[in-house]
C-alpha cells in the first residue's frame, strides 16, 4: 500500500511560515527578491505586478465630471 496521491510531507501553516521567514532558506531570499523587484519602478516585475496603467496619471479617474 502506498501513501496515495501526492505522497509528500505535509507542512503545517506554522512550519511553512517558519520556512519562509528563515533567512537561511533559499525560498526566503527568493520571496524577498521578488518583493523588492515588484516595488522597484525600474524592474520589469514592477509593471507586471500592477493591474492598471502606471503612467503616473492616477488622478484622471477622480477628476471626471
Amino acid at each position: 500500500m502506498g501513501k496515495g496521491k501526492g505522497g509528500g510531507k505535509r507542512y503545517s501553516p506554522n512550519d511553512m511560515r517558519s520556512m519562509a521567514k528563515n533567512p537561511n532558506n533559499p525560498a526566503s531570499k527568493a520571496a524577498a527578491d521578488n518583493r523588492a523587484n515588484q516595488l522597484n519602478p525600474d524592474a520589469p516585475a514592477h509593471a507586471s505586478s500592477r493591474k492598471h496603467d502606471t503612467s503616473g496619471d492616477e488622478t484622471s479617474d477622480s477628476d471626471e465630471e
